[in-house]
């Protein structure tokens, strides 16, 4: 399969009055070339003419010479020069007709036609088709499956272009009939695989049957791309109080921003329906440009061109000159011209930029893709298949919403989040300041989906503690080293952190002593402060101990109760919180009084005593040469003990 043939042309045009010399100069011999030259006199285009066709020489020259008769009354304000290569229209430029006047043009060309929009970073490139014309039978389908193989061959073979979508600007169906466009959805869903897809615009012959086949089949379509693209708006359909199906919408792509303008209609009173329908109330479509032009970096994307009708070729409808005036009036009139980076469309199936001008002023280029087939007998093979690549520069939409959640204080694990807003990055970069020094990058992660609205990602991090840090994050597209704004600061401070103990308890066990005991919850301490005071007191005494689970604290005084509590520390001055605080008092143990003993009935032994002063006791039964302990609570006054196979049992 040929691929692209890369041209760098020139046109030289000398005039003298009436006569013109054209040359072409390309970088490649044997190339066919078709000259065209327009009038223009007394504002309308007089008597489109063809030249004639010349393979180029050895040196890529071919020149033509023009000739006019010079009886008009009028004088001819400037010539349109058109240059075709095969189907393909290269370039219409205008030539103002100043005597002696020389003009060169200059264009790049790989096989199909380049245009870039915006300033900065190189982002990425979408394809623009148009008006296939498809019916259920015949080339057309054919030819738009071979138009789809081959700009998917464009993708694997040229990635530095990074293609991410492609814009179908209109009539991708021949009548408008329901089988013509599944026919063509069903080809241009073949977009969808590896990542790439399409946004369709209604053009005038998809609703030359009706205004509701075009809805009923591409609907989907919107509702898929209303999930995947950035502040997505749709007019409702159909426009209240018109009954008129305009499709109008509106994304985001970074700082670009994509306006999609419908002005085809389904009305016949002149038995014709290519002229563009300006909808002028409520929720039409100059309400919808009015309403979306007032920012910066509009992207304009119709079917119709944004051109008077017959400005160029005569037989060609557009907008009728008082739609046009008004409209850039209006645009005119509240300065929202130059927000507008281009207005993109077919419907002419004629390749060429110009500026849409009123009063002199240019207002934005306006840019026509070829069809991307030929009609009738002069079927184009897929080597000859027309359609435009837009390389767009911009910046990547930087994230927002940054925020810093502390997971794990004494681990000094943390939780980022932010908003994702960009619909291209590869990587996001984070960027961090410790104790307010300069900011550094800290780690660059990848991005898990772009394609998806309303995203946030979520980072876990761990660093040291005992700093405050600061964070920011910057979006990064890695194919193409390309960076956004940083994201709003956060700032978090995190100090060393103990975990304070828990299950803190204290059991006398003499007169003079009480054992604590505590579950250890920190990883990072080196020991305990052990902490208690008379509760009557304000003075702690304070004692430390290794890193243990339990402590004795003696030299107490039994008559007292005391309050103790516990906190972990580390060897460098840091501690967690208290424990709870427990009370407790030593314990006195006094003599057993009147303790009787007596049996009851066979193995089971009644013992009685004084139990007012002892809270505990301690009974011993001699059995098989030794004594068995038992530790019983006094208030039980009755006990009774039972002989079991493995020894006693309370």
């Amino acid at each position: 399969m040929k691929k692209y043939c890369c041209i760098m042309w020139l046109i030289s045009v000398q005039v003298f009055g009436y006569n013109l010399t054209i040359r072409i100069y390309l970088t490649a011999r044997d190339i066919k070339v078709h000259l065209y030259v327009s009038r223009h006199i007394s504002g309308r285009i007089w008597a489109t003419k063809y030249i004639g066709s010349q393979y180029t020489s050895k040196n890529g020259e071919a020149t033509f010479s023009v000739t006019y008769a010079t009886y008009h009354y009028d004088s001819v304000a400037y010539y349109i020069v058109a240059v075709k290569m095969g189907h393909q229209w290269l370039k219409v430029v205008k030539i103002p007709a100043e005597e002696e006047s020389d003009r060169l043009i200059e264009m790049d060309c790989e096989f199909t036609q380049f245009s870039r929009v915006g300033s900065g970073d190189f982002l990425y490139s979408f394809v623009i088709i148009t008006d296939p014309h498809v019916k259920v039978k015949g080339s057309h389908k054919k030819q738009l499956r071979e138009m789809i193989t081959y700009i998917k061959d464009i993708m694997d073979d040229y990635t530095s272009l990074d293609i991410k979508f492609v814009m179908v600007l209109g009539d991708m169906s021949q009548n408008g009939t329901i089988s013509q466009l599944d026919t063509a959805k069903d080809k241009l869903d073949k977009f969808t695989i590896d990542g790439l897809f399409y946004v369709p615009l209604r053009g005038n012959h998809d609703v030359e049957q009706n205004q509701t086949n075009y809805h009923s089949v591409f609907n989907v379509c919107y509702s898929d791309l209303s999930t995947r693209l950035y502040k997505w708006e749709k007019a409702d359909v159909p426009v209240p109080g018109t009954g008129y199906y305009m499709e109008d919408f509106y994304f985001e792509i970074e700082d670009k921003k994509f306006l999609c303008l419908d002005f085809s209609h389904h009305d016949y009173s002149d038995n014709r329906n290519f002229t563009a329908k300006v909808l002028w109330g409520n929720g039409g479509n100059y309400e919808w440009l009015m309403n979306h032009v007032n920012k910066k970096n509009v992207l304009i994307f119709a079917h119709h061109p944004f051109r008077k009708t017959g400005e160029f070729l005569w037989w060609w409808d557009s907008f009728s000159a008082e739609d046009y005036n008004r409209i850039a009036d209006s645009l005119i009139k509240y300065n929202y011209y130059p927000n507008i980076l281009g207005w993109f469309a077919g419907h002419t199936h004629k390749d060429r930029e110009d500026f849409a001008e009123r009063n002199g002023i240019h207002l934005f280029k306006v840019i026509e893709t070829g069809q991307c087939f030929y009609g009738g007998s002069e079927w184009v093979s897929q080597d000859e298949a027309s359609f435009r690549i837009v390389k767009v520069y911009g910046k990547l939409n930087p994230p927002s919403n940054l925020t810093a959640q502390i997971l794990d204080p004494e681990a000094g694990r943390i939780r980022l989040q932010w908003k994702d807003n960009s619909n291209l990055e590869s990587h996001w970069k984070i960027y961090y300041s410790v104790d307010g020094g300069d900011f550094t990058l800290l780690t660059t992660i990848p991005t898990p989906n772009s394609w998806k609205r309303d995203y946030y990602i979520q980072r876990d991090i761990t660093l040291e503690t005992g700093h405050e840090y600061k964070f920011e994050v910057r979006a990064y597209k890695e194919n193409v080293d390309a960076l956004s704004h940083y994201s709003n600061i956060v700032k978090i401070d995190l100090p060393v952190f103990l975990l304070k103990p828990t299950n803190f308890a204290v059991k006398a066990i003499d007169y003079s002593s009480v054992k604590l005991t505590w579950c250890d919850n920190s990883r990072k301490n080196t020991g305990y402060e052990i902490w208690h005071k008379e509760v009557m007191s304000n003075n702690w005494q304070v004692d430390t101990v290794s890193d243990t689970t339990c402590a004795i604290v003696d030299n107490l005084d039994y008559h007292k109760e005391y309050y103790f509590k516990v906190r972990a520390i580390d060897d460098k001055g840091h501690a967690s919180a208290f424990s709870d605080s427990v009370k407790c008092q030593p314990i006195y143990f006094y003599p057993v009084n009147d303790l009787k003993a007596h049996q009851i009935v066979e193995r089971i032994l009644k013992i009685e005593w004084d139990y007012d002063k002892n809270p505990f006791l301690i009974v011993r039964k001699y059995n098989s040469s030794k004594f068995l302990n038992f530790s019983l609570d006094t208030k039980i006054i009755k006990l009774k003990f039972m002989m079991r196979r493995k020894g006693w049992e309370v």
